[in-house]
């Protein structure tokens, strides 16, 4: 994050200007810090400094240090929509005494004109594992989440740290899909709210179906589904979904090597 947050300006603006905590996770080279400069110094504002590569160990380090219920996850190249953040804050105050506290998906923008999917306009919930209610949700984009922080949880959810950009593995993404899997399976409840929360210009990793996206949704079903559905789930993706996509072959085989590789992946490359 060192350097490209400092350049944005209007994110860093927007959390000097907040009035709840924030936590910035530093990922930089040994020696090398965040500059205390563009109002990170704000008192409400913690700057983690950290030399731990990956992206879903520093959303870890930030559930970890926040001193809240739950954290708006924001990349160094987005901004926010402070509106939809304060109707937020109201609908999260009404469920702060929900045990396990609620994962939230809200909407992601690319500007005020173009919201990154096709979003419906009613709330909907979704409690309880099922496979339904995991495949339903295997696109959503870590953009769209509110996640529970580490504060006040018994068993506090965590992005596995083998999943994501820059992590040991090389799996690019999956890491949100494996996350819900694991809240839904715990009992907790998952929660889609109309409300527009960030803004993401940029393209995002698993945006498009390629074989990068095809591996990490093989690792992540291996690991979500019941051994007795991966026949099934087998023949599915690949004759119904990936051999359709635009890297057809690639991708399916890319989704085959996660799959199989889904167990040695999760386990050597985690922590």
């Amino acid at each position: 994050m060192h350097g490209r947050i400092m350049e944005n300006r209007v994110l860093v603006s927007q959390l000097t200007e907040l009035s709840i905590p924030v936590v910035v996770v530093n990922q930089h080279e040994a020696g090398r810090g965040m500059p205390n400069h563009l109002g990170m110094d704000a008192p409400h504002v913690q700057v983690v400094n950290t030399e731990s590569r990956g992206l879903s160990r520093s959303r870890n380090l930030a559930l970890r240090e926040l001193n809240a219920s739950w954290a708006v996850l924001c990349d160094d190249d987005v901004s926010l929509d402070l509106e939809g953040l304060s109707k937020l804050e109201v609908h999260l105050s009404e469920r702060s005494a929900a045990a396990p506290l609620p994962i939230v998906v809200c909407q992601l923008w690319r500007d005020a004109k173009h919201a990154w999917r096709a979003y419906i306009p009613n709330p909907w919930r979704l409690e309880g594992w099922t496979a339904q209610h995991v495949l339903r949700l295997q696109k959503v984009n870590s953009m769209e989440l509110v996640v529970p922080t580490f504060q006040d949880q018994s068993m506090p959810l965590q992005f596995h740290e083998a999943l994501g950009l820059g992590s040991a593995s090389g799996v690019v993404a999956g890491e949100e899909g494996l996350l819900l899997a694991n809240h839904l399976r715990q009992g907790g409840e998952i929660t889609y709210l109309p409300l527009r929360l960030r803004f993401h210009p940029e393209e995002s990793t698993g945006a498009h179906l390629n074989s990068q996206t095809a591996m990490a949704m093989g690792v992540v079903h291996r690991a979500s589904f019941p051994a007795w559905s991966h026949p099934f789930l087998l023949i599915r993706m690949i004759t119904k979904v990936l051999l359709r996509s635009p890297e057809g072959g690639r991708a399916a085989w890319a989704y085959g090597v996660g799959f199989f590789q889904s167990k040695s992946v999760l386990t050597l490359h985690h922590g």
